[in-house]
């Protein structure tokens, strides 16, 4: 086995190990308040987020992208609504978005 299939063969491992470990503290929790709810979605939704935004939208600028069609393609809710020149300029900017 090549030494690229190795290492991705374990970095799949180490991943679906880490997913597993993750997913057991909701599998204990059975009833949750709607604040707990609201906070966990909140917390994955600016993981999301930021993930999308420095690892796919930054790059993509930066290789000569145009920011109106990489918020449209990335983020296209932002462009319901007549959101376009907020959305464009935020990306831009690299603006957080807000809740």
């Amino acid at each position: 086995m090549s030494e690229a299939l190795h290492g991705a063969l374990l970095g799949g491992l180490a991943a679906t190990a880490a997913t597993a470990v993750g997913a057991l503290p909701a599998l204990a929790w059975r009833e949750i308040s709607r604040r707990t709810e609201g906070l966990r979605l909140g917390f994955a939704a600016v993981l999301m987020l930021s993930a999308s935004a420095y690892t796919l939208i930054v790059p993509a600028i930066d290789a000569g992208a145009q920011p109106f069609v990489v918020s449209h393609e990335m983020i296209p809710e932002t462009h319901r609504g007549g959101q376009q020149m907020p959305a464009t300029l935020g990306v831009i900017l690299e603006v957080p978005a807000q809740a």
